[in-house]
């Protein structure tokens, strides 16, 4: 008889990801801070690449077009920074993109570690920013995406095998769908005091190469009850708020309650959270 094992090892998590959101997009004032943010992360960071703004011109074409020596100016509208393994593939990325600046990682070690990573890129890209005096922060996002591979025949990597046949995660039908089914779902529930976070909860199983996958992605969003444009504040706290350390702690508290409530026994003891 097969059994899943955990994508890493000693846990399954492909990819882990803390960001936090903003009221309004970063473009129209990135091109300037983009100097500062790119010195500020070259020594973290390998690679940086910025993204840039497009413009579609839809008029009446130029009778006389710019030479190719003559290249448009480039607008970086944001920018993504990496760390990538020996395979090529990323390890770490930091992005400052749209309404959000995000830290991901894919080697995963300890919360602690990670936590401790997104805490230092987004303090110091916040102070080089200096917007959130008049573009606040709106809610902060913990994401983990985890993943298990069937051993053994694809066709006997049945869902009881994974998760509990007592959760109310998933819909019981998942437990006779044989080998591929995917379940999604979202609720509602109190982070700090009265004020509730939307988790997001998205379990697929399918064919990976000659086997069978599980991901399980787990999003925790919690918006603040108001919009916060001190980034003192925000580290430190207010009378109604807690500190974003302490935030985070909640939403990786939350995943891992999800997580127990989900996954048999087995599989919680060979990622180390045996209840």
């Amino acid at each position: 008889m097969g059994r899943y094992l955990p994508f890493a090892g000693r846990n399954a998590i492909a990819e882990m990801s803390i960001g936090i959101l903003f009221q309004s997009a970063f473009d129209s004032g990135f091109a300037e801070k983009f100097p500062l943010i790119k010195e500020e992360f070259k020594a973290d960071f390998s690679k940086c690449e910025p993204v840039q703004q497009f413009v579609l011109n839809f008029g009446v074409a130029q009778p006389f077009p710019l030479p190719p020596s003559l290249p448009a100016p480039q607008n970086p509208s944001g920018v993504t920074f990496t760390n990538v393994k020996a395979d090529g593939n990323p390890a770490r990325l930091f992005r400052i993109l749209n309404n959000t600046i995000s830290f991901h990682i894919t080697e995963y070690t300890s919360w602690k570690e990670a936590k401790s990573l997104a805490l230092n890129y987004i303090d110091r890209s916040l102070m080089k920013l200096a917007t959130i005096d008049t573009n606040p922060a709106t809610a902060i996002v913990v994401r983990y995406f985890d993943r298990f591979t069937f051993d053994g025949d694809p066709k006997t990597a049945l869902a009881e095998n994974l998760l509990r046949d007592d959760t109310d995660l998933v819909v019981a039908r998942v437990f006779g769908s044989g080998p591929y089914w995917h379940c999604n779902s979202g609720w509602y529930q109190p982070l700090v005091n009265e004020n509730i976070a939307l988790n997001n909860l998205n379990i697929a199983s399918a064919p990976m190469e000659a086997t069978s996958s599980v991901t399980i992605d787990h999003t925790n969003l919690y918006a603040l009850a108001k919009p916060c444009n001190s980034l003192s504040e925000l580290k430190r706290g207010t009378n109604d708020r807690p500190p974003l350390e302490d935030i985070l702690n909640k939403q990786h508290e939350v995943n891992v309650e999800v997580l127990q409530k989900l996954l048999i026994p087995e599989i919680l003891k060979a990622i180390g959270l045996k209840t």
